[in-house]
């Protein structure tokens, strides 16, 4: 996630806040969170883009802000890296009917020896972007919008929906500060109940030929508060280079991604090429 950059290596990590080694832990996160639009992003004339990845090329139309996602601090690792950037997620169809990947060996914080995963279907796109938080009642419409993140800072990244490892038996209890709860214990008894996601890092509409080689990915998993705790809705302002300014209400917890390598199914031993590793 080249212009003016020293090329990505391998030994070069990018963190999912930073693109730098040795900016972010690889176990921290971002917390994902429903929201619902005050106003329509787009009309009837979605706008189109290209998207590039690891597994292919298509243009697919933007449709609708499903997501914001906030930089946050996990089990008191430590901070994220670029705490002001954040990610708005929209939800994208793409005309080419999705052919589902089998077998797509993922590895994070908790499968530190992987798990296999199925991809099957492209769902939304992470935008890099700025974001305030207007409190929870919804300002008068003329307000001064965020800024806009520095391009090529973070990643993009096409998620894909997935078939992984469900753990609604046994959930796993994570403590998350983040902007809209900054202070501990955070997000009040959150719990990750299964992996719903897998983000690779894309190369959006040419703007960063270079994504689709980088090594961090992005698992995502429900996340639950309990049962009978209320979420603090909230009004949030977001903007980006892509899309513009937006207004926002957030009301409810989604999902936490936490940092991710994957080992390219189509890369098998034997075939005739070097399998890709955890570490690519």
């Amino acid at each position: 996630m080249a212009n003016g950059r020293p090329e990505r290596t391998v030994a070069r990590k990018k963190s999912l806040t930073g693109r730098e080694a040795g900016t972010d832990s690889p176990t921290r996160g971002v917390a994902k969170l429903a929201a619902a639009v005050l106003r329509p992003a787009f009309n009837l004339n979605l706008p189109q883009r290209s998207l590039t990845d690891q597994f292919g090329s298509e243009t697919c139309a933007f449709k609708v802000e499903t997501f914001v996602c906030n930089p946050a601090e996990k089990n008191s690792e430590g901070p994220p890296a670029n705490p002001s950037i954040h990610q708005l997620s929209y939800k994208i169809v793409c005309p080419t009917p999705f052919v589902k990947i089998p077998g797509v060996r993922v590895v994070d914080q908790f499968n530190p020896n992987g798990v296999s995963v199925d991809l099957l279907k492209k769902f939304n796109v992470l935008v890099p972007s700025g974001k305030t938080n207007l409190g929870p009642v919804p300002p008068p419409p003329l307000q001064t919008p965020p800024g806009t993140p520095p391009p090529l800072t973070v990643d993009h990244f096409l998620c894909y929906k997935v078939k992984g490892p469900i753990y609604k038996v046994a959930p796993i209890a994570v403590t998350v500060t983040d902007q809209l709860y900054p202070t501990l214990p955070g997000y009040p008894g959150l719990k990750l109940l299964k992996m719903t996601k897998l983000c690779t890092p894309v190369d959006k509409a040419g703007e960063d030929p270079s994504a689709p080689n980088h090594v961090e990915h992005l698992a995502c998993y429900q996340a639950k508060l309990p049962k009978g705790t209320v979420f603090a809705k909230t009004v949030v302002a977001t903007n980006n280079t892509n899309f513009g300014a937006q207004v926002l209400t957030v009301k409810n917890t989604g999902e936490l991604c936490v940092p991710a390598r994957e080992i390219d199914p189509r890369l098998r031993l034997g075939s005739g090429t070097d399998r890709k590793t955890v570490a690519r």
